[in-house]
């Protein structure tokens, strides 16, 4: 997804993971802000992680796990569009 968002000229993406060897991975692939969630106790701390990267929250959510968890922060966090 993410070389999708790059390709579709996305100025700035944010990953999210809770495994922290991830993120290099991301930044290198092009990700602007690599958010490790690994000690994130709820939905509402990667909420808040992705506000102080987005102040009016993301345009667009692509949630790529769908669990709960994840479901509900991308819910939490979307602008324009959910995916």
């Amino acid at each position: 997804m993410l070389a999708a968002a790059k390709a579709f000229s996305a100025s700035s993406v944010a990953i999210t993971d809770i495994r922290p060897d991830n993120l290099p991975v991301a930044k290198q692939l092009g990700a602007k802000h690599a958010l490790d969630q690994s000690k994130a106790t709820s939905a509402s701390d990667t909420v808040e992680a992705l506000k102080a990267v987005f102040a009016e929250g993301p345009d667009i959510v692509i949630d790529c796990v769908g669990f709960e968890s994840t479901i509900t922060v991308s819910l939490q966090n979307h602008g324009v569009g959910y995916c």
